[in-house]
C-alpha cells in the first residue's frame, strides 16, 4: 500500500510541475476550470481522543455537525489522452451485457476483466489504467484513480469520463456507501508529509469535508453495509510504521445533506500485526482484513464488531492480502502474489480465479 502510495505522491509532484493537473473542462459548460475555493475543514477534537473498542459508543445526538464547503467544486474531464484511454472499443462488454450472476472483476495491463467464479475470463468490462477501482452499489459508475493521482469516474453504460476537481490533494482509495451518494477517500497533500485524511466526497454536490484531525492519518476506508460507521487503518501510536485499524461512526441522513460523525474507535490492539485493507462482512458484525506479522506471514483475519476480539478465517493461516467478501456473503476473493484466488466464507475450498492480475471488486449482475 505504501508504494502504491508514494508512486502516485511522485507523479502528481511531476504533474504539478510540468502544470498537467492545472488544466480541464467542464463537462456541462466546456469553459476552462475555474480555481477552486478553500474548504472548510472540520476538526474533531473529542473524537481525536482513541477509546478501546470496548467501550460504548457515544450517542449519535453527541456528534459534531460536518460543515460543507462554500463553494462546492465540480466534475471536470481530463485532457484528451485520458479521455481516449477510456473510451469504449472493440472487445468491451458493457456490464448490462453479462448474464445473471456473480463474478469477479480483476485489474490487469489491459483494463478490468471480469472472471466466473470457475476462473474462466468472461469479458472485459473497460480499458485504461485503472487504480483502486471501486463500483458503485448499482453497477452503473466505476470510480478509480486514473494518472496523474486524479480520482475519476468513468460510466458503465455510454463510458462517460470525468475527473473530480480540485487539484489540491490526492485522493486515494475511493469507497462507495451502500445507497451510491458518497465516496469516502484517503486525501493526500502534497505538503504532509504523506499524512492521510480520511473525507467524504458528497456526489450530489461534489462538496468535500475531512472527518479526522490531521494528527491521526487515516487510509484505505470502507463504508459499513448501512453507511453507519466508515472503518479505515492509521499508523496511529505506532512507531514502526505499521497500521491498526479503526472506525468512525457515521450519519448521513438523505442524499445531498450533510453527514454527522460521532465516536472514533480502535478496534485492534496486537502491536505485533500490521492489519490492512478492512473490509465488512455483508452482516457489518465484522471487518476481514489482511493482516501481516513481524515473521513475514500474511494471513486473512476477522476481528469483531466493535468489539475488535480476533480470529484467523477458518481457524487457519490462509496466505492473502485484500480481502474481499462477495455481497451474497457465501464466498471471499483476494490477492496471494500475483494471483487472485477464492474461498468459502469458512476459508475452505481454495481456487485460483486468475493470473498476474489484480483484485478489482465483485460484481454481481442482477435481473
Amino acid at each position: 500500500m505504501d508504494k502504491f502510495k508514494s508512486s502516485l505522491m511522485v507523479f502528481y509532484l511531476m504533474s504539478l510541475m510540468t502544470g498537467m493537473v492545472s488544466v480541464g473542462c467542464s463537462v456541462s459548460s466546456g469553459q476552462p476550470a475555474t480555481p477552486s475555493s478553500t474548504f472548510s475543514q472540520v476538526m474533531l477534537p473529542e473524537i481525536v481522543q482513541i477509546e478501546d473498542a470496548t467501550s460504548t459508543p457515544a450517542p449519535i445526538a453527541q456528534s459534531t455537525s460536518i460543515v460543507s464547503p462554500t463553494t462546492p467544486p465540480s466534475i471536470f474531464n481530463p485532457f484528451e489522452s485520458l479521455v481516449e484511454m477510456y473510451q469504449f472499443g472493440p472487445g468491451i462488454t458493457k456490464i448490462d451485457e453479462l448474464p445473471v450472476g456473480m463474478y469477479i472483476v480483476t485489474i490487469s495491463e489491459d483494463g478490468l476483466l471480469v472472471y466466473s467464479l470457475d476462473g474462466e475470463r468472461i469479458g472485459q468490462i473497460a480499458s485504461g489504467d485503472f487504480y483502486e477501482p471501486s463500483l458503485s452499489p448499482n453497477n452503473s459508475v466505476i470510480s478509480f484513480i486514473a494518472p496523474g493521482g486524479l480520482l475519476g469516474f468513468l460510466t458503465t453504460d455510454d463510458y462517460e469520463l470525468s475527473i473530480y476537481e480540485p487539484f489540491d490533494m490526492l485522493r486515494l482509495f475511493p469507497s462507495w456507501s451502500s445507497d451510491g451518494g458518497r465516496i469516502a477517500v484517503s486525501s493526500l497533500h502534497a505538503t504532509d508529509d504523506n499524512t492521510e485524511h480520511l473525507g467524504i466526497i458528497e456526489l450530489e454536490r461534489m462538496s468535500y469535508v475531512e472527518l479526522v484531525d490531521l494528527s491521526i492519518g487515516a487510509s484505505a476506508p470502507s463504508w459499513s453495509p448501512i453507511d453507519d460507521w466508515i472503518a479505515f487503518i492509521s499508523t496511529h501510536q505506532r512507531i514502526d510504521g505499521s497500521h491498526d485499524i479503526f472506525a468512525i461512526e457515521i450519519e448521513c441522513a438523505d442524499r445531498g445533506s450533510d453527514c454527522v460523525a460521532g465516536q472514533l474507535i480502535k478496534l485492534t490492539h496486537d502491536p505485533t500485526i500490521d492489519y490492512e485493507w478492512p473490509s465488512w462482512t455483508p452482516d457489518g458484525k465484522k471487518l476481514i482484513s489482511s493482516c501481516h506479522s513481524r515473521i513475514g506471514t500474511h494471513g486473512i483475519c476477522l476481528i469483531g464488531f466493535p468489539g475488535g476480539d480476533e480470529e484467523l478465517l477458518g481457524n487457519k493461516m490462509i496466505e492473502g492480502d485484500r480481502p474481499l467478501w462477495s455481497p451474497s456473503g457465501d464466498l471471499i476473493a483476494f490477492e496471494r502474489g500475483t494471483d487472485v484466488f477464492v474461498i468459502n466464507s469458512e476459508g475452505g475450498n481454495e481456487r485460483k480465479i486468475a493470473d498476474s492480475e489484480g483484485l478489482a471488486f465483485w460484481l454481481e449482475v442482477k435481473e
